[in-house]
């Protein structure tokens, strides 16, 4: 079974980094994080190129959802 990672902050720098690596060993990737859509659609791509599916994105603020989960 495919293990799935979401990586906050993986549209550059350390983030990129780790979300690269995951792929690199078999995880399925969404990505999560901030920038111009060029600069998404290359995380994309640097992720797809060493990843055996295409990794997801995802462009939430993830601090929204978690304030209202855990303060409902």
């Amino acid at each position: 079974m495919t293990q799935l990672a979401l990586v906050t902050g993986s549209t550059s720098g350390i983030g990129l980094g780790i979300a690269k690596s995951l792929a690199e060993a078999g995880y399925r990737l969404i990505l999560n994080g901030f920038g111009e859509p060029e600069v998404i659609d290359q995380a994309l791509a640097d992720v797809g190129a060493v990843s055996s599916e295409s990794p997801l994105y995802i462009g939430t603020d993830l601090k929204f959802v978690l304030f209202h989960h855990f303060h409902p």
